[in-house]
C-alpha cells in the first residue's frame, strides 16, 4: 500500500484474498485473508496443506509408488528361498523409500533435476518394472513441478517489476 504525499494511508481500505486454484480439483481453498483499515499490511502466516490440495497428480502417483514398492516387497519374501540377492534388493527397496520421504520435505526450489535422475539410476535397476515406471512418474511430476515452480517464479519477479516501474512512473 502506498500513502498519499502526506505519508498517510488512513482512507485507504482493503480486503485482500489470496486463493489456492488448484486446476484438477476445481476448488478454491483460501490461503490468506487480510483486511487493512488504513494500515500497510506486514507479516506471514504458517499453512497447513496437505499434497494432495496443491499436486494431486504427483500425490496419487507417490501413493501408487508406495503400493508397487510394498507389493514388490511382498514378493521378495514370499520367494525368498529362491532369491540370492534378497538382503541386497530390500535394501534397495528401503533406501528409496527413506530417499523419496527426505526428497518430498524439501523445498521444490532445492530439488534439481540431476537429484531426481540420480535417484532413479541409484534404484531402477534392481527394481521390477511395475516399481520402477511408479518411480519414473513420481519423479517426472516432481521435475514438471519444479518447472511450473520456476516458471511461477519468473511470472511474479516479472509482475513485480512491472509494478514497481508502474510506481516509479508515477
Amino acid at each position: 500500500m502506498l500513502p498519499n504525499l502526506g505519508g498517510d494511508n488512513s482512507c485507504a481500505k482493503h480486503n485482500n484474498v489470496v486463493k489456492l486454484e488448484p486446476p484438477p480439483l476445481g476448488i478454491e481453498k483460501p490461503l490468506f485473508v487480510v483486511r487493512r483499515d488504513g494500515t500497510a499490511f506486514s507479516g506471514s502466516t504458517q499453512l497447513d496443506m496437505q499434497l494432495e490440495e496443491i499436486n494431486p497428480q504427483l500425490a496419487m502417483d507417490i501413493s501408487i509408488l508406495e503400493e508397487e514398492i510394498a507389493n514388490e516387497r511382498k514378493w521378495l519374501i514370499a520367494n525368498a528361498d529362491t532369491i540370492a540377492d534378497l538382503a541386497v534388493r530390500l535394501n534397495v527397496l528401503q533406501s528409496l523409500e527413506t530417499e523419496i520421504g527426505d526428497l518430498l520435505t524439501r523445498p521444490l526450489d532445492e530439488i534439481t533435476a540431476e537429484d531426481l535422475d540420480e535417484i532413479l539410476w541409484r534404484h531402477s535397476y534392481i527394481l521390477d518394472e511395475a516399481t520402477r515406471e511408479a518411480l519414473k512418474q513420481v519423479l517426472a511430476d516432481l521435475k514438471q513441478s519444479i518447472i511450473d515452480l520456476q516458471k511461477e517464479l519468473a511470472s511474479l519477479i516479472s509482475n513485480f517489476g512491472d509494478q514497481a516501474n508502474a510506481v516509479s512512473d508515477f
